[in-house]
């Protein structure tokens, strides 16, 4: 064992918190997209993600506000489009025309302008000082990403591709707002989980919105919050996508009470569950009131006539963490739990 010499000072990490400057959190979305911090915006095609991230990226540009914001106007603002589905001539264009742009506060980057990320990250800075943007929109994030980046590992994705794009937010003071699928696990009603790769994108974010059909209008979309961590929820708004010169815009309709759990649970009562959707609702049922025994737990889902490769693909999906616990040096056992729940016991080693 190592030992301080004398003479020697030990230096005390952290800051004290009197020391901390406090700092309110800066909206450019009123309670939806937040300064400096990352946003998602989640959904399964042909919801309008696109179609709605153009109509506030035209407002942005233009100052105009931001829809149900009680704020008045700001001052005009560059936005960069990251953009990878959609063709920036017969789609992205005629949409921002639609939506009012001043197009020459918009620039555009696709996949083959740019590094993949995080080797990228320079080139996106500069993009975004070239029209002294304070919004970024990443449609989507995978086809920006490198191939070495594992998207459904969450430490991978932390580390190669959340932090990085955090820290452009923080620096240049933007809001990136990312729009990301639902994966197929259509029996999870619980929004936070219904995100396609790793649970770490919805956690890395400070707020998240969902873009679903109105249950019970097919004319009409809402976008509903699922995480809010910077204020209290705020509500759903009612939105259409219409037709205008041979192109679509966003019309903004109504705020509503629907939440985003609710709209993903609307439809799916009588609907029988796949395998590995059953799976994940008995692994999230298994786990719900804390750590389990991972040999337990496992004897239980066969049990259930739930397959061990089922069942894996499940623990996968939910980003189910498996840690080694002891409470002696005979006693050492495998324990799952959900992210973001607290050990029973001290890990070993």
């Amino acid at each position: 064992m190592c030992k301080v010499g004398a003479g020697m000072k030990t230096a005390v990490v952290g800051v004290s918190m009197a020391d901390v400057e406090r700092e309110d959190v800066e909206w450019l979305w009123d309670r939806r997209i937040p300064r400096g911090k990352i946003t998602n915006i989640e959904g399964d095609p042909d919801e309008g993600k696109s179609a709605l991230v153009l109509d506030l990226a035209a407002r942005a540009s233009t100052g105009r506000r931001m829809p149900f914001d009680p704020r008045p106007r700001r001052p005009a603002a560059g936005v960069v489009l990251m953009v990878a589905e959609d063709d920036l001539e017969d789609t992205v264009r005629p949409r921002l025309e639609a939506a009012r742009a001043d197009l020459a506060l918009v620039r555009a980057v696709t996949p083959n302008d740019i590094a993949p990320i995080p080797k990228g990250i320079p080139a996106i800075r500069r993009a975004l000082q070239s029209v002294d943007a304070q919004w970024l929109y990443i449609d989507t994030l995978p086809s920006f990403v490198s191939d070495r980046v594992r998207m459904r590992d969450g430490h991978s994705v932390r580390r190669l591709v959340l932090a990085p794009l955090a820290e452009v937010a923080k620096d240049m003071g933007i809001g990136v707002v990312v729009l990301r699928h639902l994966n197929k696990q259509r029996r999870i009603s619980h929004a936070k989980y219904r995100g396609l790769d790793s649970i770490a994108f919805v956690a890395a974010a400070r707020s998240a919105l969902l873009a679903a059909p109105d249950p019970q209008n097919s004319d009409r979309k809402i976008l509903a919050p699922i995480k809010h961590n910077l204020c209290a929820a705020p509500p759903a708004l009612a939105y259409a996508l219409v037709a205008r010169g041979g192109t679509v815009r966003v019309k903004w309709l109504e705020e509503t009470e629907y939440t985003a759990d609710e709209l993903l649970a609307q439809g799916l009562q009588n609907e029988k569950p796949s395998a590995g959707e059953y799976a994940i609702g008995f692994l999230r049922g298994v786990l719900a009131d804390g750590p389990r025994a991972a040999r337990m737990s496992r004897k239980k889902a066969r049990e259930a006539r739930i397959a061990d490769r089922t069942l894996d693909r499940a623990k996968a999906a939910l980003g189910v963490v498996s840690e080694m616990m002891t409470s002696d040096p005979d006693d050492v056992h495998w324990v799952w739990r959900m992210p973001g729940r607290p050990a029973v016991r001290k890990a070993a080693g």
